[in-house]
Order: C-alpha cells, then structure tokens, then sequence
C-alpha cells in the first residue's frame, strides 16, 4: 500500500499529549492548609526540573515527527511552470540545491499543492543569501508577514521565513513571486517555533502539479452586467494564460473589440467570455467589416477560434515537468482532444463552444488583410449566441496609412520529416506557412515540393533535404534553374548536419561545403556548436546557427560572415509552449543578434501520432479528422515575431529614404522625423544584446506591441513630412 504521507511531501503524527506535553506545566505541592512543605518542595522541584530538562531535550529532537506537520517541494519541480527563471545548479558556500537545480531571475512560480489538513502554517523560502524579494500567497492572497525570521546571510542558501497563513485541508495554488533572486524551495509547517535549517525534514512531495484553474475565484460582482444574457465578455491580451478561470473586473468588460495593423497583414486580437449560468451551445461569429471607399472584410478573411488548453512540457531546458497550458485554437472544443470535425484552415469568422456555470473561455480572432485594402477605419459586430440569448459587441479595425511590405530575409521552416502523399494536405500547410509569414520552407520529399511551395506564394530558396547529386535523373545545376524559373529566389541543398569538433562529420561537412562552392551550389545546414563554427564559418555559406548558443556577438560576430556575401539564419526548437519565446526568436532579437531569418524545428515533426505523445512532439500545429493544420498560439506568436521585423523595415526604408531627401533638400520637419526615428531604432532595437533568456525575462508582449505601434507612427510621420 502506498503511504500517502511520502506521497504527498509531509510528516503528521499525533501531538504530544499528557503532563509534560508543551503548555502543560507542573504544578508544585502544597499542603491542606495551604502552606508548603518546604523540604518536600524542593525535592519535587528537584525532581520535576530533571524531568522537565529530558522532555525540552527529547521534544527538540523529535518535534518535527511529534507535532509539526511539513509540506515542501524544491523549485527545479517549479520551474517548468515559471518563464523568466533560469535553472541554477550551483553550490553556494557549502550549501547546495535541494533539488536538482534553483530558480534564478525574476517572475512567479505556482505550486497546486495538497494540504493534509487545516491549521495556520508558518512559511517558509530557501534563497541565496536571502536577496531579492520573495513574496507568497496561497489562493492569491498574500501571506501575513509578522515577523522574518533570517538566518546569517552571505553566499550560501538560508531559509527565510516569510509568516503564517490559514489555510483549509485540500488543494491550494501557492504563488511564490520573485524579484531578482535565486529561490531554491518553498515549505509550510505548523510549528512557530520549527526551524527548517536545523531539522531534517521528510521528503519533498513527490508528485507536483504546477497548473490547474483556479476554481475558488468569484464573480458574484457580475451578476448584474451579465443579465439574462448569463455572461459577460472582457477585454484580455492576446497571450494573457488563461484557464477558463479569468474573472473580468468591471473595468475590464468589453464595450469594443479594437484592433488595429496595415494591408498586408494578419492582424489578431483577444477577449473573453465569464458565464455565471451554464451555456449549452455558445456560437461566437464576426461576418464583416464594412470599410472606407466601398472596401469591405468579408467572414472568408476572419478567423475566429476558442483557445482550448491541455497537457504540456512545460520546461525551457529540459524534458522535466508538465502542466496545463493554453495552447491550440479550435473551431469547436467540445469534442476535447482529439479534436474532431474541420478545424484547420482559415477564415469563416465562426467558432462554437460551451460553458459551465462560473467558468470563461479565451477566443481569438484574426483578420487577414489584403494588400490592397485601403488605409482607414473597418467596424462590424462580434455576435454571441447561446440558447436564445444574444449580444453584440462592436469591433473595429483600424488600418495604417503605410506600406508594409513582405519580409525580406530568409524565413523557413523545417517541414515535414516525414512522407505526406496527399498534395492537397501539404498544399494546404504551405499555404497556412505563408500566412504565418514565411517566405520558403524546407523540402523533405525532393523536387516534387517546388511547384506546391510556388502555388503556396513562397518567393525565397527553397531548401531540398538532399546532397546534390542523391538522386541521378536530377541534375542539380538544372533544379537550380527550374527553381528560379518558378519565381524562387534560388534554390538551397542540405549538408551535414550538426557536425561536432574533432569528428568525421566535421570533417565531411567542410569538404562538401568546399565542393558545392566550387560548383555553385548553395549547402544549408544546422550548426549546433560554437566551436565547430569557428572552424566551418568560412566554407558553409547557409548556416542555421542554433539561437539559444549563438547570440550577437556575445559568442561569435556574424558580421565578417555577411561581409563575405553568406546568410546566417537561426533554429531553434518549436516544443516549448511559451509564446513569447518564439515571438522573440523569430522577430527582433533574431535580427539584433545579426540573422536573416529563421528555420526552426520544426513545423509539425510527428503528424501522424501528434496527440498520442502530446508535449512531447516538436510542432507548432496539429491534424484535424482531415489532416489539415490546426494553430497554436505559438505558432501565432511566431507569426507576430515576423510582422516586428517586418514594421522594423518599413522604418528603415523610411529612414533611408528621407536620408536620400535631406542630402538635396533638407527641410526642419524631416530632419525632425529622421532623428525621432533613428532614436526610437537605437534605444529599443539596436540596445538589443546578450542572451535569448535575458531578453525574454526583460520584454513582453505588450511592450512589443507599443514598439510596433511606435514604429508604424514614426514610419508615417517619416512619410508625411517627405510629402
């Protein structure tokens, strides 16, 4: 039989109890008539104060079994569940981890944890030195802080406590927010007077749930705005993490859907829906936006989807730890995973889904642009129907008078590693590539990909997975023509990958890149190690260089490699589930460190089996019954990375042309507009630098947002003073 106690991390056996138990003092003897015996008082004193020095002794030595109950876990348990920390594994003076690593930086960790019983527990933080600051709160709210208790600081871990906090017996979220610090372990016991740092403490819980919604939340506060309607819909972010928990504050309902972009451009919003009753069938639509000039968005260039969330890796470093995440957007969640019925591809503006009482659903809504679509403002109506109830919410669109063009660079994606026969299903991924913003992709299955990958809309190199001369009824040199003759910039072949220093690979692929610049070919292939760069850089002119290694010139200066006429690009792994991260990798910290590009892997590695190891499959869509891509909000996010590339070179084109105007007539209003653009590209672009974790930790999507923003105002006004 499993003994829940080690199952669940804590140690509860029964208080002591009795004469001697703490609280219970002996009393002294007194005669019938109220007077002491002296020498009979001192004896018993004599005697009770041996007894009593015994007890204090043996109850310091077991007080932790005998009356404290203690419910801990380390962080490296916690971190999969916390973006912006890194692992730490490091020993601090003498004092080591108590897992298999701390967390470092600065962001919040959530712990479900399981509490044996209710009581008032004391809490207790294992950090570095005691530095930074560490804030905890069970059920978001924040533990009473009366007293801290601290042991002597220095380079060494110590526990810190943090105060008391009532808490029922269940299942609680513990928050532990940190600041610039190094946190290695949370506890609660029961003991005031318990010490972590000098008694042994039972084993960590052994099974740690890091996401889970948090049901204790209340929207009493709703009930009247909901109405008969029985729901409320608010306005969120568009990466906010959501489990159908959210609770909108009143200052939060929605009273528009605004978005806003430029032609050319798939532009994307949020917002959430909060039901106080239960909702059975809930149909959500936007079936146009009515423009300037006549211009009108019909429901085929609207996307409308519910983000459902599910079972995911959730570490940034390794394969350890899982936990709910939102991730896929569905047309319809209620079948649960898999999904069933026709979810992929794009357009409708319709989605359906249904809603418990005192639960909310996220929902994402894409407008893609034409290009000729003209600059002003687009409104229509959100409609929400459920059971005989609805309401509209007004959307409106607004669209930047300025040109944004297709990104320029070279911007791939790994795709597909396995065979995919149907042409159809293939052509119906390169299409959802492209508008996610790729420009190429690469071919697995050969030639054959050419004339889809053009009927697609892609313009760069493609790259076939293949040496040159693999396949004797192709001749190279004429697949390269073919290529551009279809309309591809040029046409790439892929080498040896990954070679390691010392090795024959690295041997082999120094060679083959030789011979394929002799004769004019072009080799692509993934490098993921600085040093076997050094020694590669000079004859591989296609290198996918591994971002998370490679960064600016914090590793290795890519500029001598440009400078020869070579194109670097960045992979990356497409598995961890924090969009942010990949909105990063591929949009402007891709070009800070020096890329033109990107070629992650991968786009959808295991099609055929993706939900039967679901978080453990690298793919940015998954199949519907019919096999066509379904999104992710990484995938989205990725998408949302290129467009920052692609307002970044809008600006400089601006820039570069009012530079061209001013070296023939200067005027006051474009000098103006030209040192307001160079600032704003110098202070949060060019400042860029150091490591992809540092700049995850230190940006978000709302701060990328506002740059874009500033980018399109400043591009304009570029323009407006040019005219």
């Amino acid at each position: 039989m499993i003994d829940m106690r080690q199952e669940i991390g804590f140690l509860r056996l029964p208080k002591a109890t009795g004469r001697f138990a703490r609280g219970n003092r002996p009393q002294t003897g007194r005669t019938k008539k109220g007077k002491a015996n002296t020498k009979t008082t001192r004896i018993l004193l004599a005697i009770l104060a041996t007894l009593t020095t015994l007890g204090v002794q043996a109850g310091q030595a077991s007080r932790s079994v005998s009356r404290t109950q203690i419910l801990w876990t380390s962080c490296d348990k916690l971190l999969p569940a916390g973006e912006g920390f890194l692992q730490y594994g490091e020993t601090l003076g003498e004092t080591a981890p108590k897992g298999k690593y701390a967390a470092r930086g600065s962001g919040r960790l959530t712990w479900v944890a399981e509490f044996p019983s209710a009581a008032e527990y004391e809490v207790w933080v294992r950090q570095y030195g005691g530095y930074g600051s560490v804030r905890v709160s069970v059920d978001e709210e924040p533990v009473t802080s009366i007293s801290r208790v601290r042991a002597a600081g220095g380079v060494k871990y110590i526990w810190c406590h943090q105060g008391s906090i009532l808490i029922s017996a269940g299942q609680h979220h513990v928050d532990v927010d940190v600041k610039g610090g190094i946190v290695d372990a949370i506890l609660f016991e029961t003991d005031p007077n318990f010490r972590p740092d000098e008694e042994e403490l039972p084993p960590p819980a052994s099974k740690v749930v890091v996401s889970l919604p948090r049901r204790y939340r209340s929207d009493a506060h709703l009930v009247a705005t909901a109405g008969a309607t029985g729901f409320v819909v608010a306005n969120v972010g568009r990466y906010d993490w959501q489990l159908n928990d959210y609770v909108p504050a009143a200052t939060e309902l929605l009273p528009e859907l605004s978005l806003w972009g430029c032609a050319g451009q798939s532009v994307s919003g949020a917002f959430a829906v909060r039901a106080l009753k239960p909702i059975g069938k809930f149909t959500l639509s936007v079936e146009k936006l009515e423009g300037p000039k006549g211009f009108g968005l019909s429901a085929a260039d609207i996307d409308l989807r519910v983000v459902m969330f599910w079972e995911l890796k959730r570490s940034l470093y390794s394969a350890d730890g899982a936990g709910l995440t939102p991730d896929l957007l569905l047309r319809d969640d209620r079948s649960g995973i898999p999904p069933k019925g026709p979810q992929g591809g794009f357009g409708g503006g319709v989605c359906t889904t249904q809603l418990p009482a005192h639960e909310s659903r996220q929902f994402w809504l894409t407008v893609q642009v034409p290009s000729q679509a003209p600059a002003g403002e687009y409104r229509g109506h959100l409609t929400l129907k459920s059971e005989g109830r609805e309401r509209a919410v007004p959307v409106r669109l607004e669209i930047l008078p300025m040109e944004l063009r297709p990104v320029d660079g070279h911007y791939s994606i790994c795709f597909p590693n396995e065979a995919i026969k149907d042409e159809n299903i293939l052509l119906s991924m390169l299409k959802d590539q492209v508008r996610h913003g790729l420009n190429t992709s690469t071919a697995y299955q050969g030639a054959k990909m050419l004339p889809l990958m053009k009927q697609a809309g892609m313009t760069a190199a493609p790259c076939l997975m293949q040496w040159p001369d693999s396949n004797p009824a192709e001749n190279p040199t004429e697949l390269v023509a073919r290529a551009k003759v279809m309309g591809f910039a040029d046409l790439y072949f892929y080498g040896v990958d990954e070679p390691k220093p010392g090795t024959p690979r690295l041997e082999l692929c120094r060679k083959e890149a030789e011979r394929r610049l002799v004769r004019g070919f072009h080799m692509m292939t993934g490098i993921n190690d600085e040093k076997a760069y050094e020694e590669l850089w000079e004859v591989v002119d296609r290198p996918i260089l591994n971002i998370l290694r490679f960064f600016g010139t914090v590793l290795y200066d890519l500029d001598k490699v440009k400078a020869k006429g070579y194109q670097p690009t960045a992979y990356w792994v497409t598995a961890p589930p924090y969009p942010l991260l990949h909105r990063a990798l591929a949009g402007l910290f891709n070009r800070a460190c020096g890329f033109i590009g990107t070629c992650p892997w991968s786009y959808a590695d295991e099609w055929e089996v993706a939900y039967e190891k679901p978080g453990e499959t690298i793919m940015f869509v998954y199949p519907d019954e019919s096999r066509q891509p379904i999104p992710t909000l990484r995938w989205e996010a990725f998408r949302e990375g290129i467009d920052d590339v692609r307002y970044l070179q809008a600006l400089d084109r601006a820039i570069a042309g009012a530079e061209k105007r001013l070296a023939g007539q200067a005027t006051e209003g474009l000098q103006r507009a030209v040192a307001a653009a160079r600032t704003l590209r110098r202070e949060k672009y060019e400042s860029i630098k150091g490591k992809y974790f540092d700049y995850v930790r230190e940006t978000n999507h709302e701060t990328l947002d506002h740059l874009r923003r500033e980018m399109a105002e400043t591009t304009i006004a570029i323009t407006k003073a040019m005219q």
